[in-house]
């Protein structure tokens, strides 16, 4: 859902530096950057389960449970996601090669998707990395709000009645999770 948000968004604000759309791309991306993770859940569960009835507050057990924690997880990290996008794409834009592209004749749609977006993956695959890794090791807040079970509601649990051991094995695992993800990010530059 992130990348199905970030991509397009990103790449349109990078296209359009400076113009009105960009304008308004980088405005919302700022608010969701600023916006808690918390807070915009608990706002997803005020106006589609409260106020409109349309999904179920909390719980696991059909897809209509998934769409606000999904919403929750991807707003966030697609918004961090566009501005990364659009500030290394116009970096590239700006490079001597764009020039060597535009004075071969290459069209604009070519250079954007064949020339400048491939070279613009190196930063994005390093912060899909991590955002997997970080996945991967339980998003504690989002499994709060909408009462999941998951590895994060587990260490939060942890920590409030003083588990030590399952706090040190969260931790171990979040660490052995990023060093895997950084290790097949790092093996994906090659």
């Amino acid at each position: 859902t992130m990348i199905l948000i970030a991509f397009p968004l990103g790449i349109l604000s990078a296209v359009y530096k400076d113009r009105v759309a960009d304008y308004i791309i980088r405005f919302m991306s700022f608010i969701g950057v600023s916006m808690p993770s918390f807070w915009f859940g608990m706002l997803l569960i005020w106006i589609f389960a409260v106020r409109l009835g349309w999904l179920p507050v909390a719980g696991s057990s059909s897809w209509k449970h998934i769409v606000m924690p999904t919403l929750t997880l991807a707003m966030g990290m697609s918004c961090s996601y566009i501005r990364r996008i659009r500030a290394v794409m116009v970096e590239q834009m700006n490079e001597e090669y764009i020039n060597g592209c535009h004075a071969r004749g290459v069209g604009r749609f070519r250079t954007i998707f064949f020339h400048v977006l491939p070279n613009s993956l190196l930063t994005v695959v390093t912060m899909l990395g991590m955002s997997f890794g970080g996945l991967l090791g339980g998003t504690m807040i989002v499994e709060t709000v909408f009462s999941w079970n998951g590895i994060g509601s587990a260490a939060v649990a942890a920590i409030s009645g003083r588990d030590y051991q399952l706090i040190q094995g969260y931790v171990m695992w979040m660490g052995c999770i990023y060093v895997l993800v950084n290790l097949l990010v790092d093996i994906s530059y090659q």
